[in-house]
């Protein structure tokens, strides 16, 4: 932790602009169960309504923010990230939301997918670099941030999903 924040590039961010950093990550969600428990009932009745979502499908959320928020996201009915949908990713954020100029410098954990040669080539063939921060550190990553949310945020909003779509 100590060397991301205090060596130079590519070991570390110092003397980097925060504005030059894009923190990505990916989430995996399953959806076990919508049943609600507590609520508005008359006293001494128990409520217990069925939910409206309420099967085992896996979803994955890949998302990019930087300074400025949210630059891109994919939420697909699949399970994990491969080294394809991960470069697809890296690729749609180069080249549909961030110019070539000024070079920006992605920052993602250690997963197999994302130190993959292909990705590694896709980022160094639209002029900008990356480095690994530290995984799971909410600290370091504001992605993490992000993530420590959404749990929260999907409970919310869990009776105003009927299908897939919603969610």
């Amino acid at each position: 932790r100590q060397m991301f924040w205090n060596m130079p590039p590519p070991f570390g961010v110092a003397g980097l602009s925060r504005h030059t950093l894009i923190d990505i990550d990916e989430a995996g969600i399953q959806l076990k169960y919508a049943n609600r428990k507590h609520g508005k009932a008359p006293i001494g009745v128990e409520v217990i309504q069925n939910g409206l979502y309420g099967h085992r499908d896996k979803f994955t959320l890949i998302c990019a923010i930087d300074t400025t928020g949210c630059l891109h996201y994919r939420f697909e009915k699949e399970a994990g990230t491969t080294i394809e949908i991960f470069n697809r990713f890296v690729g749609q954020v180069f080249n549909i939301y961030l110019p070539a100029h000024p070079p920006r410098r992605l920052m993602y954990d250690n997963l197999l997918s994302h130190l993959n040669p292909i990705v590694i080539n896709t980022i160094h063939a639209s002029d900008h670099d990356f480095i690994q921060r530290a995984p799971y550190n909410p600290r370091d990553g504001p992605i993490e941030y992000f993530f420590s949310m959404l749990p929260q945020e999907l409970t919310h909003r869990m009776y105003k999903m009927k299908n897939d779509n919603d969610l």
